[in-house]
Order: C-alpha cells, then sequence, then structure tokens
C-alpha cells in the first residue's frame, strides 16, 4: 500500500513536470511570437512615417501649384497698369 502511493505521487510528479515542460515550450513559442509582431510593428510605423512625409510634401506642392495661377495675374495686372502708366506719361510728355 505504501509503495502505491509513493508510485501515485511520482506519476503525478512526472504529470507535472511534462506539463511545466509543454507549458515552458508554448511559452518560449509565444515570446518568439510577440517578437515578431513587435518587429512587424516597427517596420509599419517606418512606413507609415515614410507616407505621412510624402504626404506632407505633396500636400506643399499642391499648395504652391494653387498659388501660381494668382501670381500669373497679379504680375499681369502689374504689367498692365505699368504700361498704362508709360502711356499716360508719354502722353503727356
Amino acid at each position: 500500500m505504501k509503495g502505491q502511493i509513493w508510485g501515485d505521487e511520482l506519476n503525478d510528479f512526472e504529470s507535472l513536470e511534462l506539463r511545466v515542460s509543454k507549458l515552458e515550450a508554448e511559452t518560449h513559442e509565444l515570446m518568439g511570437n510577440l517578437n515578431a509582431i513587435t518587429l512587424e510593428q516597427v517596420r509599419s510605423e517606418t512606413k507609415l512615417d515614410i507616407v505621412l512625409a510624402s504626404l506632407s510634401e505633396l500636400k506643399e506642392g499642391l499648395e504652391s501649384l494653387k498659388k501660381r495661377p494668382g501670381q500669373f495675374w497679379d504680375k499681369l495686372i502689374v504689367a498692365l497698369i505699368s504700361a498704362a502708366c508709360g502711356v499716360l506719361v508719354s502722353l503727356i510728355f
């Protein structure tokens, strides 16, 4: 009877040891997966930063293109006014 108790305890200990071993292996695998996810997140953040920087540059370029026609008309009006003033001055003198 006493040998049976020790045998059961030994079986329980071996069973627990096996379970701990499996849990350690699963934990190791989970940590590997977590590291892979972390690396992928860093890559994604880097790509997102690049996309945002490019978007900002495109926005600035678009703003400068929007200002161009206005600058053209400003120059044209200044040229017309200057020409008109030149004609008036030449008529007077």
